[in-house]
């Protein structure tokens, strides 16, 4: 069991990487009580118990190596991401993130089982937070192939290995390898189809976040979107009640009426940019805000 913080995982580094529910100045209320307002040492108490379940999880490199001193920072990256959306999850939504399906364990003659059901768990994260999940799953798929190859883990360099440039030079080597016809441009898309949907290639999409920084969980009733304008862009929102599920909508291009979803709970973006959730027909302060915006021609 690991009893030291990674490197760069504190609770600044947390307050700076999640906006969106507001910065932890204090320990959560129903958390006080064992803490007794050491907001230090209830985070690192949190981030160690997140820390050893992605250790568990990615079981194999870390036997091998430490996180320390593991030269590639992608991987740490991913990482201390984890342990910081865990803590989130685990906070606000009052629900650990579970990595595993199943566990079996063995008292004298008696035997215990316990199955979970993971995407229970996940349905609660917010589009950028499953792709870092996927992100994880993806190096521990990529572990075991070099596990079973005998890979020296200290030579792997996965910032490369994440580049169109990594992408390519691997087609090549295997399509020339094997094929020398007039299916070689076919057989090639063919591949890279494949590898794209295997590898997290970062950078590809067209929509970005907006900042949202300012934005202070269950304080407001009203968020207005900094520089809204809906005839360049069209905007997603993402936004909850505390202890009620995540809504999204989307807008288009120049709309001139309120948006907004339907449910228990009512996610609106007003046509003058401003966000706001209705519970039982009445505003009510939101928990968690997450908005994206594509430019549109």
């Amino acid at each position: 069991m690991l009893n030291e913080l990674w490197q760069n995982v504190t609770l600044e580094n947390y307050n700076n990487f999640i906006p969106m529910t507001g910065k932890i100045t204090q320990v959560p209320v129903r958390y006080n009580k064992f803490f007794k307002g050491d907001v230090e040492l209830w985070f690192k108490t949190f981030a160690l118990r997140a820390q050893n379940m992605i250790n568990s999880y990615l079981n194999y490199p870390f036997s091998k190596i430490k996180f320390e001193t593991f030269k590639d920072p992608l991987l740490k990256k991913i990482c201390i991401n984890m342990v910081f959306i865990t803590i989130e999850h685990w906070t606000f939504n009052r629900i650990p993130i579970e990595f595993f399906t199943s566990a079996n364990m063995s008292i004298g003659n008696i035997n215990y089982s316990s199955q979970n059901d993971p995407m229970a768990t996940w349905q609660g994260l917010l589009p950028t937070y499953a792709k870092s999940l996927a992100n994880l799953t993806t190096l521990k798929k990529m572990f075991r192939t070099f596990q079973k190859e005998g890979i020296d883990l200290t030579m792997i360099d996965l910032e490369a290995y994440y580049t169109q440039l990594e992408v390519d030079a691997l087609l090549d080597m295997v399509v020339i390898e094997k094929i020398k016809d007039d299916k070689l441009v076919k057989i090639k898309e063919e591949i890279s189809d494949e590898l794209k949907k295997l590898i997290v290639i970062q950078g590809f999409s067209d929509w970005e976040v907006v900042d949202t920084s300012d934005f202070v969980s269950n304080s407001i009733s009203e968020y207005k979107i900094k520089n809204f304008d809906k005839s360049k862009y069209v905007y997603k929102i993402w936004a909850n009640i505390e202890q009620y599920p995540i809504l999204m909508v989307e807008t288009f291009k120049n709309y001139s009426e309120d948006i907004h979803s339907h449910s228990q709970i009512t996610l609106f973006i007003k046509k003058n940019g401003n966000v706001l959730m209705w519970l039982n027909n009445s505003p009510y302060n939101m928990s968690i805000l997450h908005i994206q915006r594509k430019k549109v021609s």
